[in-house]
């Protein structure tokens, strides 16, 4: 049964990807949770479910960006809160070294 939620909002959060999971920078994170992520990722269905048993009822999902490269895209955001839109708020993010495409996205 699940946790009554009680309005609770996580207001940082980001969705398991491989690609944000496994970044060296998160090491010590992984470390700290006594965690292995799988290879593929953490499914937002569990992130869902980890959701209802906490009571959280509702969790912005943010875009990461580092200088060299996007983690999660505003597209990947988008598509998770598009299908899940009770649930999910999206924050996007942007590259300030590239104003225009900033305003663009």
């Amino acid at each position: 049964m699940a946790t009554p939620t009680n309005g609770v909002i996580d207001v940082w959060a980001q969705p398991g990807f491989p690609q944000l999971l496994h970044m060296p920078e998160m090491e010590s994170l992984r470390r700290w949770a006594k965690m292995t992520p799988p290879p593929e990722g953490i499914p937002i269905e569990l992130t869902l479910a980890e959701m209802d048993a906490t009571g959280v009822e509702k969790a912005f999902l943010r875009a990461w960006m580092r200088p060299e490269e996007v983690i999660i895209s505003n597209d990947d955001i988008a598509a998770i809160v598009q299908k899940y839109p009770d649930r999910f708020l999206g924050m996007a993010t942007v590259d300030p070294r590239r104003p225009m495409n900033a305003v663009r996205e």
